[in-house]
């Protein structure tokens, strides 16, 4: 009958993006890749009685291997792009003396936390320019990759026939956003962070007790989380920002979500059971009270580094255990280390959270 005809061409369509794959393997996998998962795709189209009789779920899980191999083959493919190179020294020059000097280790902190972070309407200004002179931006899409291989994000190309601010560019908008200020980030490290943090071990010791202390008095720091917080936060000044991130990152979520309870928010979901369950931190950040709460430069950072995969998104790498020892001492662990620093030391010094 037709339904059977039709189950008949969608497996076709499946098995001929599979042969398809397997013939462009040798010339480039990143090619490859697509195609697999084109076929994985027309496989899903099959309706479920069907699926036995051909052996769909098999085979998906076939090409789901071949997938993750074509994607982890993908990396070397790609091309390495130099830019015009740019010296920091005077960036260098200019943090540590902003840090240096200063009369107690307290006085040093609020200094070293005196970097500015995202200014998101500048943000989105440069992006939008940046977008408006791109030829292929106006063309076409992209993936985003993990360095594992996997495909984390797809950008559609530039409508045209609608503004920047329209719903259907706000992905491509959000993911050039990112972008720019992933380059801010590698600045704002190399050139700020990690020079000023050497000078201030230099002239200052900083103990556990000390940075306990100060997560103790801080009215963003809830009761009972002190200790916690401030040994995590003593790891950052030993270097450590492996080991911070991995104890940062819960107690920054506890720390949006606190915040957003007193405000009346609601973050927690009620399943068909009546079982409530806790929010994870990229659900926590999309709740209309987020904006009020921290305002649209803050949530903005926290956002790409802790929880978009157009950004860092280290709360989930930190949750599923995808950070190795290289990519955990890296320049988004040391960026997320500073950042809670600075808005807890920020915390004692206004009393506000943004």
């Amino acid at each position: 009958n037709l339904e059977n005809d039709w189950v008949k061409s969608l497996v076709e369509i499946a098995d001929t993006f599979e042969l398809e794959a397997d013939l462009r393997v040798s010339d480039s996998n990143m090619v490859a890749n697509s195609f697999y998962e084109n076929a994985i795709q027309a496989y899903r189209d099959i309706p479920l009685k069907f699926r036995t009789n051909y052996q769909v779920e098999e085979k998906i899980q076939k090409l789901k291997t071949k997938k993750n191999l074509s994607g982890q083959a993908s990396l070397d493919e790609m091309v390495t792009f130099e830019t015009e190179k740019y010296d920091i020294s005077p960036l260098v020059e200019s943090s540590i003396a902003h840090v240096a000097g200063k009369q107690s280790p307290q006085q040093a902190l609020v200094y070293f936390c005196g970097f500015s972070g995202a200014n998101y309407q500048s943000l989105k200004t440069i992006s939008q320019e940046l977008i408006g002179t791109s030829v292929f931006e106006n063309i076409f899409g992209k993936s985003q990759m993990s360095v594992d291989g996997r495909i984390i994000a797809r950008i559609p190309a530039l409508n045209n026939e609608v503004s920047l601010d329209h719903p259907e560019n706000e992905l491509l908008l959000q993911s050039k956003m990112y972008q720019h200020f992933t380059t801010d980030v590698q600045l704002k490290v190399q050139g700020s962070i990690i020079p000023a943090l050497r000078q201030l071990c230099l002239e200052h010791r900083f103990t556990k007790d000390l940075l306990i202390a100060i997560c103790e008095q801080s009215p963003l720091v809830p009761d009972g989380r002190a200790e916690l917080t401030g040994n995590a936060l003593w790891f950052g000044f030993e270097e450590e920002f492996g080991t911070a991130i991995h104890l940062l990152c819960p107690q920054l979520e506890n720390i949006v979500r606190n915040e957003l309870l007193k405000v009346g928010a609601h973050t927690r979901n009620i399943d068909k059971e009546g079982i409530e369950n806790e929010n994870g931190l990229s659900t926590l950040v999309t709740l209309p009270e987020a904006n009020e709460v921290f305002g649209e430069d803050l949530l903005f950072e926290i956002k790409c580094i802790f929880t978009e995969s157009l950004g860092f998104n280290l709360r989930n790498q930190v949750a599923h255990g995808l950070l190795d020892d290289e990519h955990s001492s890296s320049i988004a662990t040391v960026y997320g280390w500073w950042m809670v620093l600075r808005l807890i030391i920020n915390s004692l010094v206004t009393g506000r959270i943004k």
